[in-house]
């Protein structure tokens, strides 16, 4: 049996993909992210999958209804969770990360670190029950696994970055770091 560890980091992987979707195509609802979230193939987790690419091809017609209210496992509700979250939030997101990606513009980032840092700047934010060392921790391991070698250290740095500005309160949370 897997532990809960494992799961969460597969529903992290899946929402990494769901949002890395998002940084090319526009959702114009929380209900087609969930759509687009439930519609990646469980291939698209395995380190052979085909890729991000293909999170955002939900199928037509009733099949969508009955997807959009599927009840879901735990792992998925918490991946489902993360992308929601993001997409609710995104100006705000992205805003923190404008802020402490000193001389990088977002367009320069590529779409994988931003997704992940997306992601990241979620978690260490409205994520409360999440340690702030452990979103760091996942973060840096998406980026190993979807990013380039040189991409850890920039994630890790931004989010140690925003995760001290946490601890300090700066957000109107503090987390304990």
């Amino acid at each position: 049996m897997e532990t809960p560890k494992v799961h969460r980091r597969t529903a992290r992987r899946r929402a990494l993909q769901c949002v890395f979707v998002l940084s090319f195509q526009k959702f114009e609802s929380a209900d087609q992210v969930r759509r687009a979230f439930l519609a990646l193939p469980e291939d698209d987790l395995s380190d052979e999958g085909s890729g991000p690419g293909e999170a955002g091809k939900a199928e037509a017609g009733s099949s969508r209804e009955m997807v959009s209210q599927t009840p879901l496992p735990e792992d998925q509700e918490f991946g489902l969770g993360l992308v929601t979250g993001v997409f609710g939030r995104l100006d705000e997101i992205d805003a923190v990360i404008r802020r402490f990606s000193k001389h990088w513009k977002l367009e320069r980032i590529a779409k994988a670190e931003l997704s992940i840092l997306r992601l990241g700047v979620y978690e260490l934010l409205y994520e409360q029950d999440i340690p702030l060392r452990v979103s760091i921790n996942e973060a840096v391991e998406l980026s190993k696994e979807f990013a380039d070698d040189y991409s850890f250290p920039f994630v890790n740095g931004i989010l140690d970055a925003v995760a001290r500005a946490v601890s300090h309160g700066e957000f109107g949370i503090r987390k304990q770091f």
